[in-house]
């Protein structure tokens, strides 16, 4: 059996923030496709696995992903 497992870099920085989880969901799907061009299913597996985990959090979390899918900011952040 194969799993598939993502190493959160997250810099020693937990955050239980709906806006951080969302911006967290973007850079990752930002990385996928940057260097995985085609990885749009991959991802897909992805943030239902992560879906699955949240239970009812994920309802406020996926809107905010969704919610203007995060508009970058002039100065290089992201914001939600």
């Amino acid at each position: 059996m194969r799993y598939q497992v993502l190493v959160d870099f997250g810099l020693a920085y937990t955050s239980s923030l709906t806006e951080d989880k969302a911006v967290d969901l973007y850079v990752l799907e930002r990385a996928f496709a940057s260097t995985h061009p085609n990885s749009e299913p991959l991802f897909g597996r992805v943030l239902e696995g992560y879906k699955g985990k949240m239970g009812r959090e994920w309802t406020v979390i996926g809107r905010r992903l969704e919610e203007g899918k995060l508009v970058a900011c002039p100065h290089g952040q992201v914001q939600i």
